[in-house]
Formats: structure tokens, C-alpha cells, sequence
């Protein structure tokens, strides 16, 4: 815990703490301040340089902290959170000579903290415009904790912000989105019981769902669930005792009425060692009970992919741009999905041949089944219970098929594959019945032939093929379920697919999502060069 006593102790200026102490001197000096800022034209707002900034960014070493171990410096730091400024101006709100504040940011420019933004004229000279590389700054616990506590500590801090974001930026709450699932994507009604599964990055929304889910009326039945939940159970449980274990007691199960699932896609922990391994298939199988059971009663059964700010960190766009991708995508309206899903399911009923291309190298063909045609807007009607869609997903917008294995032959060429933290580029997979024969890619990816490798169930066999057709935003974004529904989206999924009616287990999941492909639907076009045509 050292290295946050440091944060409080070195950095608490970072913050708007900071832009109190600036209004102070402001105040204090209002009359002086005032009167010089009355004599120099001002740039037009609109005129004024603008640059990206991060909401967090770790400060990861001694030499950045002693160049910010000057109070100057941390104000300046404050002031350039909201606007560019130029060297005069940031003088002039500090009190301090232009020269001087020049200096000072240069040296905070040089650590990386500010960034040049663009150039104005002033009077007879052109000046730099600087803007602070992002909105706060944290000590990394790196520097002073050991790898384990300090992993923790970062994910902590990470999902604070992300949530910052969600709250202060995009003003989203969490008890919106609550209502949201039990009122309209879920319609829970008086009486039902309900079962909410979580892992660590999910429980502040299973809380707000839990008392939403109370309000109407309902019992909530929390449920703590995650890899490393998983793993607690192989080594507490023998063989014997794990194969006769029930996913969820049977009164448990006669008494629900639905499931929400928040799911999350970061890494917890290493791969499973030996004996786990040997007893993953066990647990998979009481798991793959329990997804049948809840299709044969058709109890609807809602997953939210809960996102994380480490899942966008390595991926093509900015970390901001991807998490406000994600909460729209969240929060698109459900009834403009349902009316292209539908138009989409429509034109897949016409024809069962599917031929996928781009100009990477993709040249896939196959065929499915017109009955395993599943259409996701992210809400469970009645309608959809009687019809055996039980199953939905958020975010959402997707239309699913499920291959016939045995035709599935050739190669597809995703944007990039993300397997337990570590981001593979434009991993290429050959498929030869349905089956992962051979993969490659631009970066490395033995480490993805190892994961398949020590998963229990198929792995490596097409378990579906997704059309995205969410229109709040494009990627990639670096999240596998939130690409795969982006518009134009194709993804290929490899993994459980027993919810939307598969007989494929696996305890990996993997997609490989590309935004450039081609999908010809026997002699229709429905998407071209990642652009849907329905």
C-alpha cells in the first residue's frame, strides 16, 4: 500500500484538489491576474488547439516523479487537464514569468505528461499550445509493490476510472442500466426469483441489479462465479465428487425464473495446472447439464459482458475511444436492433451456402442450418422463450448461425485475437472440417496454440458465425464480444455454443472478428468490405 500513500502524498495536486489551489491563488491575485489579462488579445475559443487525452495515465518511474516534485509543475499540470494553453497564459494564471513556465513545461513535455497540440500567434511571435497527456496521473504500484499486489492494485484503479468515464463523461449509471435489464430487456415480474452471477469486475453491478431486481418485487439469488472460481473447485473437489455435482442444487433450479450472467474477459491468473486440467472436463460437463436444462425450460438467461479498461489498452484505438464505443453499444436502442436483426434473419432464410473472403487472404466456404438462425437484440420476449430463444446478450446487435462442421473448409483472416490478455495481429486460422488445422498470424501465437491445447471440451471447432449490426460506433475496439456485434462485423466463435442451441462445449472461448470481410450468401452480397447490405 506504500506506493498509494505516495499518490496522496506526491500527486494529490493531480487532481481537481489541485484546481482548487489554482482558484485560490486566482482569487487572491483576481485584481493583478485580471487587469494583465485585459491587456493581450485572446484567442477565439473555437481557434484554441485540441489533443487527445487519457483519463489515467501511470506514472511508472523515480526520474517523472522528481520532475514533478515541484508545486508549480503540479498546478501547471491542472490546469492543462481541460484546455491547451500556451506558456504565457499558464504563467499568467500562476503568477509565474513566461520564461519560467516555458521552462517548466518543457521539462513536464519531455517526461511525457503534456504534449505540444499546435501553434498560435500572439502579437508579433507564434506560441506552443500544450494540453496534459491525460486527465489523471497515478504512481504506479509497480514501483514499490510486488508483481502480484501491484497486478491487483492496477485492476482496481482501472476499473475506478472506467467507471469514472461511464459516470462523468457519458453519463451513464449503473442504475439505469439496472432498470433497464429488469424492466425491459428481462420484464422480471413480482415473485420471481432470479440468479445473478459475477465475478470481481462485476460486482457493483450485480449489487444495483440485486436491489432493482428487490424494488419490483423479485428475489435476488447472488451467485459468485469466475475462472479462478472455476479452478477453487477442481482442487477442493475429487474426481467422484465432481461428477456427481450439479451446476446449481436442484430446488435451486425448480425455483427460477431467470439468469443474469456478467461475464468478464480478463485475465485472472495463470493457466490451469495439471490436476485442475484433469478435472475441468468434469465441472464442464455439470455446467453444459445446467446450459441444457435452462434452454429445455427456456429460462431466459441474459449475458452482460462486462468490459474492463485493460481489454482496450493493446488494441487499435484509444483506450476513450473504445470504452465509449462500449457503453453505447450498451445502450443503443433495443427496438432499431430487433428491426435489422430481423431483416438480416429474413435474407439468411433465402439461401444455406456462405462464401467468406477479403483481401487478406480470407477465402472460407460453408453451410448451416436455416434452423440455428439467431437473431440477438439483447431483450428476452415471450415471444422469444416460445420460439427456443432463451438466450440473449448485451452488448448486443447480432445475427448467429451455427456451421455445419463438415463444411466448413478454408482460411479466415481476423483483425486480431485477444487470449488472456495478450493480443495476437491478424491471426489467420485454416479450417478443415470445421476443425483449426493450422494457425498463424503477424505476431506471435504459440501462445494461442497452447491454450487451445490445455482446454478441456472442442476448442478448436466452429461453434458459429456472427454478423454485427450495432451502428453506435466502429472498432475494432479490442473486445472480442463488443467487435463481434459492431456493424459489418463477421466473426468466427470457437467455444460453448449449447445457449443458442450448439453442441459444442469448451471451457476457452475464443472469436476472431474481422471488420473488412466479404460475405456472400449464395449469390447475394450481405456484407461488403465490412459493411452490411441488409
Amino acid at each position: 500500500m506504500q506506493s498509494l500513500g505516495i499518490q496522496q502524498d506526491a500527486l494529490s495536486q493531480t487532481t481537481r484538489a489541485s484546481g482548487r489551489s489554482v482558484e485560490n491563488r486566482l482569487e487572491e491575485n483576481s485584481v493583478d491576474i485580471r487587469a494583465d489579462l485585459t491587456t493581450l488579445p485572446t484567442m477565439e475559443e473555437s481557434d484554441r488547439p485540441t489533443g487527445e487525452t487519457q483519463d489515467i495515465q501511470f506514472i511508472g518511474s523515480a526520474g517523472v516523479l522528481r520532475i514533478l516534485a515541484q508545486a508549480d509543475r503540479l498546478e501547471m499540470l491542472a490546469l492543462l487537464t481541460d484546455q491547451a494553453q500556451t506558456a504565457t497564459e499558464v504563467g499568467r494564471a500562476l503568477g509565474v514569468a513566461p520564461n519560467r513556465a516555458s521552462y517548466h513545461l518543457r521539462q513536464l513535455r519531455d517526461a511525457g505528461l503534456v504534449q505540444e497540440v499546435g501553434t498560435g500567434r500572439k502579437r508579433w511571435k507564434e506560441e506552443r499550445y500544450y494540453l496534459a497527456t491525460a486527465r489523471h496521473f497515478i504512481v504506479d504500484p509497480a514501483l514499490t509493490c510486488d508483481a502480484e499486489t501491484a497486478t491487483s492494485l492496477q485492476r482496481k484503479i482501472q476499473a475506478t476510472f472506467f467507471d469514472w468515464r461511464r459516470r462523468e463523461v457519458l453519463g451513464i449509471d449503473l442504475a439505469s442500466l439496472a432498470r433497464q435489464v429488469v424492466h425491459e430487456r428481462l420484464r422480471i415480474q413480482p415473485g420471481q426469483t432470479i440468479l445473478i452471477m459475477f465475478g470481481p469486475d462485476g460486482f457493483e453491478l450485480a449489487e444495483t441489479l440485486a436491489v432493482e431486481i428487490q424494488a419490483v418485487g423479485a428475489v435476488p439469488r447472488p451467485k459468485f462465479w469466475s475462472r479462478n472460481t472455476a479452478f477453487s473447485i477442481a482442487d477442493r473437489f475429487d474426481s467422484d465428487a465432481l461428477s456427481a455435482q450439479d451446476f446449481l442444487p436442484a430446488a435451486e433450479m425448480d425455483a427460477l425464473d431467470a439468469v443474469v450472467f456478467l461475464s468478464a474477459s480478463v485475465s485472472q491468473g495463470g493457466p490451469p495446472n495439471e490436476s485442475q486440467r484433469a478435472k475441468l472436463p468434469l465441472l464442464l460437463e455439470s455446467v453444459s447439464r445446467w446450459h441444457r436444462d435452462l434452454r429445455e425450460r427456456r429460462i431466459p438467461y441474459l449475458e452482460i459482458a462486462f468490459a474492463h479498461r485493460g481489454e482496450f489498452e493493446h488494441g487499435p484505438m484509444s483506450v476513450e475511444e473504445a470504452v465509449d464505443v462500449y457503453w453505447r453499444c450498451v445502450a443503443f436502442d433495443p427496438a432499431e436492433l430487433l428491426r435489422r436483426a430481423t431483416a438480416l434473419a429474413e435474407a439468411l432464410g433465402m439461401d444455406r451456402s456462405l462464401r467468406l473472403t477479403c483481401s487478406r487472404g480470407t477465402e472460407l466456404s460453408m453451410r448451416f442450418d436455416h434452423g440455428s438462425i439467431y437473431p440477438s437484440d439483447g431483450v428476452i420476449t415471450e415471444e422469444d422463450r416460445k420460439a427456443g430463444r432463451s438466450f440473449d446478450e448485451v452488448p448486443t446487435g447480432t445475427v448467429s448461425v451455427i456451421p455445419e462442421p463438415d463444411s466448413v473448409h478454408g482460411t479466415f483472416v481476423a483483425d486480431w485475437a485477444l487470449v488472456v490478455g495478450q493480443r495476437i495481429e491478424e491471426p489467420r486460422v485454416t479450417l478443415k472440417s470445421g476443425r483449426i488445422v493450422e494457425i498463424a498470424g503477424k505476431s506471435d501465437v504459440g501462445f494461442l496454440r497452447e491454450r487451445i491445447e490445455a482446454s478441456a471440451g472442442d476448442p478448436d471447432l466452429i461453434s458459429e458465425v456472427r454478423f454485427g449490426l450495432n451502428t453506435a460506433g466502429r472498432g475494432p475496439t479490442g473486445k472480442p464480444p463488443l467487435d463481434a456485434c459492431l456493424d459489418g462485423a463477421v466473426t468466427l466463435g470457437f467455444g460453448n455454443n449449447e445457449l443458442i442451441g450448439g453442441n459444442v462445449r469448451s471451457t476457452m472461448g475464443l472469436f476472431l472478428p474481422s471488420l473488412r470481410a466479404t460475405v456472400q450468401l449464395g449469390d447475394r452480397l450481405i456484407v461488403k468490405d465490412g459493411r452490411s447490405q441488409v
